[in-house]
């Protein structure tokens, strides 16, 4: 068995020396502040940036001001908090909060006191070089007398002194002086009303404050920040999403409407303990594709992970935290895409339903101006009658659109019927030949589909020619129409209203009554007020005009009785 071979004394190696290491600083402090403090690049995010301090502080109402002074325009945030820590001289420490950059006061707060705690960089203040030049805060804390600070763009000093003015209770006024010409059309009342309620959604939804914008700029105008609202259906099925090792994702997620013309796209924007930190999921690598991108989802993901870029505040660290949430996301994938098919079915279906009658009243108001005659286009089994002439009647059984010519065998019905309700006096024996007691006069049926149809423009009598006996009563149809020439559907029978009744006196005049609406002298008797004893044979009535044996004026018609 071979021994272990064992170093001798002259192969000893000599002890490794430790590597030096150095540690990276500064090399110029101003530099890097000034690299801070232009990182900011959006005057609405430093806004925002102002008022989660407030909100840090514990504030209730957080007062935004808008105004000129001196003939510069000025942008003041005021809130009701606890105001700046005190110093072991009790007054606010504005001397740590201006040496002490990128190191906040709120990381001296225990796990308890950070709950619901956004900053932690203490560079938040830094972002009024993007608003205005000079920044003026103003601080009381408890019963201690107010001070103030003054920061000002592209300088490396500042000063801090007793506030000669009085404030009502505790809290701090921060008030930027010369504010940017090229940004003073970002920040008016109803711009930063809008950013601020996407931005800080959840945040004021969950801590209450109200925030109120007090613009005093012509036109003058008091606005309330409310919480985003989503306009959509909620996907109730998605609220919170688990992720490995690390806080679950709270999820709101809703259908988007159909958008406005010139209206922003749908989104779903990514929060990070209620503060928005990307304004669409889908301009992310891992997520540029359905149903993210479709523009038909909208809503919030709130994820308190993110790692979020410490100067501008949007966008964030693709770190692991990230890549977890990015596999915890992308299971609810196929749930909203099959929400997203179901959605665009409903949608379809009722396009198509709308548009089949939208092309259906279309067709009907141009065939009804179509001259008569014979069309292949109205059906693949070969040429079709229709009689046009604007009146919409067909010229058959086969023919489209609308009602038609009474029947003959409809004419005979009516006058069967007459003559069994009038229960006086024999008919004719034509007319015993060609009536059966009992029957109602019949009116073809309106072919056409069931279309929009407008109010009441004019009715037609059919049939056009009547002939009543002497002594009898002639039942016709009326037919109604639109100011289009649609058949409007009425009655028993579409678009017929049975309920006229018509009786040819000597003289040929026809009179109209209806059943249900009889006129004064027919209320106790039961008959239709036209229905007084025509004392002429043949009588003939065309669509109201007075028949030739009608113009005997005052004498008997032949055939009359005496």
């Amino acid at each position: 068995m071979l021994e272990e071979a064992r170093p001798t004394q002259g192969s000893r190696r000599p002890p490794r020396r430790p590597r030096p290491r150095s540690r990276l600083k500064i090399g110029d402090e101003w530099t890097a502040i000034q690299i801070i403090a232009r990182s900011q690049a959006n005057p609405q995010k430093a806004v925002a940036e102002l008022v989660e301090n407030c909100i840090d502080a514990g504030a209730t109402r957080v007062t935004i001001t808008r105004g000129r002074r001196r003939g510069r325009v000025f942008l003041r945030v005021s809130d009701d908090g606890r105001g700046v820590p005190l110093n072991d001289e009790g007054v606010p420490d504005f001397d740590y909060v201006a040496t002490h950059i990128c190191d906040s006061l709120k990381r001296r707060l225990d796990e308890r006191q950070r709950g619901g705690v956004q900053g932690e960089f203490g560079i938040g203040l830094l972002g009024f070089w993007s608003i205005g030049r000079e920044l003026e805060m103003v601080s009381q804390t408890g019963e201690a007398p107010p001070h103030m600070m003054i920061l000002r763009s592209g300088s490396r000093t500042y000063e801090r002194r007793r506030f000669l003015g009085g404030r009502a209770g505790p809290g701090v006024d921060v008030t930027i002086h010369e504010v940017h010409r090229e940004v003073q059309g970002r920040l008016t009342a109803e711009r930063l009303q809008r950013y601020l309620g996407e931005e800080l959604r959840e945040r004021i939804r969950r801590h209450g404050v109200t925030i109120v914008l007090e613009d005093r700029l012509p036109p003058s105008k008091t606005l309330e920040v409310r919480p985003a609202v989503f306009r959509g259906e909620r996907i109730a099925e998605i609220g919170e999403i688990p992720v490995a090792d690390h806080p679950p994702v709270r999820a709101e997620i809703y259908l988007a409407p159909e958008a406005l013309p010139r209206a922003e796209r749908p989104a779903v924007a990514l929060y990070r303990l209620g503060t928005r930190v990307c304004q669409d999921i889908a301009v992310l690598p891992e997520f540029a594709r359905e149903p993210w991108s479709s523009g038909r989802l909208e809503g919030a993901l709130d994820f308190a992970d993110f790692r979020v870029a410490p100067a501008s505040r949007e966008g964030f660290t693709p770190d692991a935290a990230y890549s977890a949430f990015v596999e915890a996301v992308r299971v609810v994938e196929p749930i909203l895409l099959e929400r997203l098919r179901r959605e665009e079915e409903a949608r379809a279906e009722q396009a198509g339903r709308s548009l089949v009658r939208e092309l259906q009243s279309a067709f009907a108001r141009l065939l009804k101006d179509l001259p008569a005659g014979d069309y292949e286009w109205f059906g693949a089994d070969g040429r079709r009658p229709f009689a046009g002439g604007g009146e919409g009647r067909p010229g058959g059984p086969d023919a489209v659109p609308g009602g038609g010519s009474m029947p003959d065998s409809a004419e005979e019905g009516s006058e069967r019927a007459e003559a069994s309700r009038e229960g006086g006096g024999a008919p004719t024996g034509a007319a015993l030949d060609a009536a059966s007691e009992g029957e109602e006069p019949q009116a073809e049926p309106a072919l056409q589909p069931n279309l929009l149809t407008g109010p009441l423009a004019r009715a037609v009598i059919r049939p056009a020619i009547v002939r009543v006996a002497v002594g009898r009563r002639r039942r016709l149809a009326a037919v109604a129409f639109d100011a289009s020439g649609l058949v409007i559907p009425s009655g028993p029978v579409a678009g017929i209203d049975r309920g006229i009744g018509v009786r040819l006196d000597a003289f040929g005049r026809r009179g109209l009554a209806h059943r249900r609406a009889r006129r004064t002298g027919d209320r106790g008797g039961g008959k239709p007020s036209g229905a007084r004893h025509a004392r002429g044979a043949g009588a003939t009535g065309r669509r109201g005009r007075h028949s030739p044996s009608g113009r005997s004026g005052r004498g008997r018609a032949p055939g009359e009785r005496g």
